[in-house]
């Protein structure tokens, strides 16, 4: 039995790697591996048993012979004029080469062929301890060995899968890469216009805000204007209104008023002498110019009044002037006003314009990266149909294998058969031989007793079986 730990063992001053094992425990683990082997068998081996124990060994620790034919075989096969004569032949070197490898991994270095075709049982129980010891070493392996390969499998696929991936990651993204300094140049235009106008736009945003402050100096300056036109505008009311009340209270003929005065002087000095007549009439006519005096006095008043109401005209005539001329400044203020409306309607115009410049280049960079997006859906989806393909593909190569193993399976039980089919058939074309050759040296016997001299070998010749 296999230990852990290496160990040697000795038969006939021979050393192994190997214990050798009693025919029991042969037997046994035979049985346990299902090869058919009897205890006759190893007591006295033949070639027909012996090899089907070591095809089964071969089988069950190298697996089935999926080698192909070497080219040279395939060349010599060619040039021969019956090459179905040598498959038999090829079929045993194939046999000869896989079973020197698995005796050489047994530790058995000795082995050679004639341990099939001429086997001893001394031989046969250690060759089979050998294979039996590694067999079990390796069922101890298998495991081991199984999940090993199976990671290895999984990794190897998971890197196959990778390489794909990147193979098709590295195409999209050559593709991109291509569009994407095919269309670099628009870009860095679209970029210089976007930063020339976000510039503008800055300065527009400055300019604005400077007309904004202006246009708030100006609509004070407007607000003031305004109040004080509307003063101008009681002040001259007032004036118009005081003016005609002057006007009504001047009197319309100073001069006719001068002729009256003096005719009033002329009655009052004829008058004079008619008061020397009579005194009361005096007193009357004296009351009359005291009277005249006093309207004369009220006469200068009004006078200077009438001057003053004349210069305060001639003002108002002024503040109508200048209010006009307020006015105009106000409308050219106006006029002003309505350009910066104009021009800051303008820029907004224009700004709403780079907004929407903006915001079409942001939709079309948009619209790119989906349709990037959607190329590698489509991409990704392609990947999965084959990775599907991939998995059918290789569910039918396992059936295919499990076929393949069934037919060779059955090819080589039909191949046993036939070996021992063949063993049986030379036993007994042995056993006819020695029946043969023992009827004929008891006839040469007989025939002896009765004649004088024995045949010779010529005549014995023809009866030899070879």
């Amino acid at each position: 039995e296999y230990m852990g730990t290496p160990q040697f063992f000795s038969m006939d001053g021979e050393v192994y790697t190997f214990q050798i094992l009693t025919e029991e425990e042969i037997l046994l683990c035979l049985q346990e591996l299902q090869i058919p082997f009897k205890a006759a068998d190893l007591k006295a081996p033949s070639k027909a048993s012996i090899r089907t124990v070591y095809e089964h060994f071969v089988s069950i620790l190298l697996g089935e012979d999926k080698e192909d034919p070497p080219a040279t075989v395939a060349a010599a096969m060619e040039v021969l004029d019956f090459p179905e004569l040598y498959d038999v032949g090829i079929e045993q070197m194939r046999f000869r080469k896989r079973l020197l490898k698995v005796m050489s991994a047994a530790g058995v270095d000795d082995f050679s062929m004639a341990d099939v075709y001429k086997p001893l049982a001394k031989r046969t129980k250690r060759n089979l301890s050998g294979l039996i010891n590694f067999a079990k070493f390796r069922e101890e392996r298998l495991a081991r060995y199984q999940q090993l390969a199976d990671q290895t499998e999984a990794l190897l696929a998971k890197h196959q899968r990778v390489v794909s991936e990147c193979g098709h990651v590295a195409d999209q993204l050559a593709a991109i890469e291509e569009r994407r300094s095919y269309e670099e140049p628009e870009r860095a235009a679209l970029v210089d216009e976007n930063e020339a106008l976000g510039n503008k736009l800055q300065e527009l945003n400055t300019q604005q805000t400077n007309l904004r402050a202006e246009i708030a100096v100006c609509k004070d300056e407007m607000a003031r204007i305004k109040a004080r036109i509307e003063d101008f505008n009681f002040q001259t009311l007032a004036a118009r209104q005081e003016v005609q009340q002057l006007r009504g209270q001047i009197v319309s003929s100073p001069q006719k008023l001068q002729g009256q005065v003096e005719m009033l002087r002329a009655s009052v000095a004829s008058d004079r002498a008619y008061i020397a007549e009579t005194q009361d009439k005096a007193k009357a006519l004296q009351a009359k110019i005291d009277a005249i005096a006093a309207l004369e006095a009220t006469l200068a008043q009004l006078i200077v009044q009438a001057d003053d109401a004349t210069g305060e005209y001639e003002r108002v005539v002024a503040a109508d002037a200048k209010l006009v001329e307020n006015e105009a400044r106000v409308d050219a203020a106006r006029t002003e006003h309505a350009e910066y409306v104009t021009a800051e309607a303008m820029y907004e115009r224009q700004l709403a314009t780079t907004q929407e410049k903006v915001k079409r280049f942001e939709t079309q960079t948009k619209l790119k990266k989906e349709a990037a997006q959607i190329a590698l859906d489509k991409a990704r989806d392609e990947h999965r149909a084959c990775e599907r393909e991939f998995s059918s593909a290789k569910a039918k190569l396992d059936e295919n294998a499990v076929a393949i193993r069934e037919m060779s399976a059955k090819r080589d039980a039909l191949l046993a058969a036939h070996e021992a089919e063949l063993g049986v058939m030379e036993a007994s074309f042995d056993s006819l031989r020695e029946t043969v050759r023992a009827y004929h040296k008891s006839l040469f016997d007989a025939m002896a007793t009765t004649a004088p001299a024995a045949p010779s070998a010529q005549h014995l010749a023809p009866c030899t079986l070879r």
